[in-house]
C-alpha cells in the first residue's frame, strides 16, 4: 500500500474520531431519538442503490432479505427506476427465519415469490404486510445489497430500516412520522475521500433519494439538499443541489468543494439535509489500491428525525 494512501487513511480516521465525538454528544442530548434504527428487525426497508447495466453483464446488484422472526412474512416490494419516478411492484413470501437473495438483473421465482428482472438504476423499497396488527408482526426483516461489476469493484451496504411503532393494520400510506413508523433522518453525516478530477478512478459518488414518495398517484418529489463540508482544518464549505426522485452523481460534478484542490485536505466531513423533504443518501468511495481502482459503500451516521410519507399502490 502506497504511503500517500496510508496518509489519507490516517487523516480519515482522525476525522471519523471527530465525527464520533460530535454524534455521541448528539446522542446524549437526545438528537437521535427519531432516527431509523438500521440494525433492528424492521417493517420498512429501503435499498437506496440498485444498479443493473448491460442486462447484468457490466454491473449487477445482489439483493438480500432475511426474516428474523419465527413467523411467515409477506412483503410488498417496489422497484423505483431513476428515469421514471414511478415503480413496479411485486411480492416476497418468507418462511420463519428464512433468508432470500436474488440478482436484480434476473429476479427469482420460488413458490409464492416472483421477483421480476430489473434493468436500470434506482432504489428498492420493501414493506411488511403483517397477518395481524401487532408491532411484532410488522418488525421482522433486514436487508443488504451488493452492487458489483465486471471490473471487480463492489459496493456493499445495509438497507435502511424503519420500525413500526404502534399496533395497527398496514395501509397504503406509510407515515414515517415518529408515531406510526420511525422518522427519516434529519441530517446524514459522512466521512468521505476528496475527489481528484485528474484521476477518474478516485471520483467518489453521492446517491440521494427523497424519503417522501407518492408511488400511488405518480407525483414526483423534488427537494433541495443542503450540503455542508468541513475539512481537516475545521474550515466549512457549502453548496446545494436539487433532487427529483433520485440522484447519482460524482462529487466533483455537484460542487468543486469536494475536490482536494478546493478542500485543501484528503478527507472531509459531509453533512446532508433535505429542505422540502428529508432524504436518504449514501456515498460511494472510489480510490486506488495499486494496481487497480477500488470502491466501497460509505453509509452515513444519522442524526435527528423528520416526518415523511410513502404512498404505495
Amino acid at each position: 500500500m502506497q504511503p500517500d494512501f496510508l496518509l489519507r487513511m490516517v487523516r480519515r480516521t482522525t476525522l471519523i474520531a471527530r465525527l464520533v465525538a460530535i454524534l455521541t454528544l448528539g446522542w446524549c442530548q437526545g438528537a437521535f431519538a427519531d432516527a431509523p434504527p438500521q440494525r433492528l428487525p424492521s417493517a420498512v426497508i429501503i435499498y437506496p442503490l440498485i444498479v443493473v447495466e448491460g442486462n447484468g453483464a457490466v454491473t449487477d446488484t445482489r439483493v438480500e432479505l432475511v426474516n428474523l422472526s419465527n413467523r411467515a412474512v409477506n412483503l410488498g416490494c417496489i422497484y423505483v427506476p431513476a428515469d421514471f419516478c414511478s415503480g413496479f411492484d411485486f411480492h416476497v413470501v418468507l418462511t420463519p427465519n428464512q433468508p432470500i437473495s436474488w440478482l436484480a438483473s434476473r429476479g427469482t421465482f420460488n413458490g409464492f415469490t416472483a421477483v421480476p428482472p430489473f434493468s436500470s438504476t434506482g432504489e428498492l423499497k420493501c414493506i411488511v404486510e403483517p397477518d395481524e396488527e401487532s408491532i411484532a408482526a410488522h418488525n421482522t426483516v433486514q436487508g443488504r445489497a451488493a452492487v458489483f461489476g465486471i471490473d471487480g469493484q463492489t459496493i456493499g451496504y445495509s438497507a435502511v430500516g424503519f420500525l413500526r411503532l404502534t399496533d395497527g393494520p398496514l395501509t397504503n400510506e406509510i407515515d414515517l412520522d415518529g408515531v406510526t413508523y420511525t422518522q427519516c433522518p434529519d441530517e446524514q453525516h459522512f466521512i468521505f475521500l476528496a475527489s481528484d478530477p485528474t484521476s477518474p478512478p478516485t471520483e467518489s459518488e453521492l446517491v440521494i433519494a427523497p424519503c417522501t414518495e407518492d408511488l400511488e398517484n405518480l407525483n414526483t418529489t423534488t427537494t433541495v439538499v443542503q450540503i455542508k463540508v468541513i475539512n481537516e482544518f475545521e474550515e466549512q464549505f457549502s453548496a446545494s443541489i436539487s433532487v427529483t426522485c433520485f440522484l447519482r452523481r460524482n462529487l466533483d460534478d455537484i460542487s468543486h468543494i469536494f475536490t482536494r484542490s478546493v478542500l485543501g485536505s484528503d478527507t472531509g466531513h459531509l453533512v446532508l439535509r433535505g429542505v422540502q423533504s428529508p432524504v436518504l443518501a449514501m456515498v460511494v468511495d472510489r480510490f486506488l489500491t495499486p494496481p487497480a481502482p477500488a470502491t466501497a459503500g460509505n453509509e452515513p451516521a444519522l442524526r435527528g428525525g423528520r416526518s415523511a410519507q410513502i404512498r404505495i399502490p
